[in-house]
């Protein structure tokens, strides 16, 4: 049997609507994995060189897909399941998340959100420069590192030490820190800010937040976490903040890509 215990379903049981994800493939080894040409490829293009102790690797449990990275035929196989209605998505459903990413949605229901303990690892999905685009009257506002919750990504930072809100999602993970202020209900600048300092103040390295809409924009739930230990400097992007690793289960530096674009580890790393 292929068990794979990196797979997010085996904490939580896995959404109505998500039946489909059992048909992906899960490779027990390497060898198994050499004989399906398309999956190799993608999955090499987004791990890089795969050790024994990788394995097994359940397809079906990943939510994140590289949408510039799949094959044809792969890449069919999921555009035949995109959402309607983006906004208002169902599980099971496949969304654009960001400019490269597709995410196979599972937030419907808020009950099932289990977040990653203390000084674990989880991987992530980064695109929106945090740096770049914040504004305030610093120089280089912090306003910390946000990213989604993204297993099959190839991207992992551990949380640290964190603090999860489940309910409200971003507004209630705002209110837990810097108490029912109206700063909470809008994004993000200078709250972000804010929110960085006293987090840091109190011992956090992250807050997780699910299930609920990010900053009042859209309508769909989100689970990202902030990372709090990310520094902007000045005329720099954000998008690859030195905790960040790579491998599934043997850890190491990743070293980002250099042409921009969402945060994903380069050949080079593996």
């Amino acid at each position: 049997m292929c068990v794979d215990t990196l797979c997010v379903w085996d904490r939580v049981p896995r959404p109505q609507g998500l039946d489909w994800t059992r048909t992906l493939p899960c490779y027990e080894n390497a060898s198994a994995l050499e004989t399906h040409v398309a999956w190799s490829g993608y999955l090499h293009a987004v791990y890089g060189a795969l050790a024994p102790s990788d394995f097994p690797i359940d397809v079906g449990c990943f939510t994140f897909f590289w949408r510039t990275l799949l094959p044809r035929s792969l890449h069919a196989q999921l555009a035949r399941r995109l959402a309607k209605d983006p906004q208002r998505p169902r599980n099971g459903e496949v969304l654009p998340l960001g400019r490269e990413g597709w995410q196979v949605y599972s937030l419907e229901d808020r009950s099932l959100f289990l977040p990653v303990s203390s000084y674990g690892r989880m991987e992530l999905y980064h695109d929106f420069d945090d740096c770049k685009h914040a504004s305030g009257r610093d120089a280089v506002p912090q306003v910390g590192f946000w990213a989604h919750f993204a297993p099959g990504s190839g991207v992992f930072a551990s949380v640290g030490h964190t603090l999860s809100v489940a309910g409200g999602g971003y507004s209630e993970a705002c209110r837990a820190i810097l108490g029912n202020v109206p700063a909470c209900d809008p994004c993000c600048t200078p709250t972000h800010v804010l929110l960085r300092q006293l987090a840091l103040r109190r011992g956090y390295d992250t807050v997780q937040s699910c299930c609920g809409p990010r900053g009042g924009i859209w309508h769909r739930n989100v689970y990202e976490t902030v990372f709090f230990r990310s520094v902007c400097a000045r005329n720099t992007s954000d998008a690859c903040p030195s905790f960040l690793e790579a491998g599934r289960r043997e850890t190491r530096k990743c070293q980002c890509r250099v042409e921009g674009g969402p945060t994903r580890c380069a050949k080079n790393t593996f």
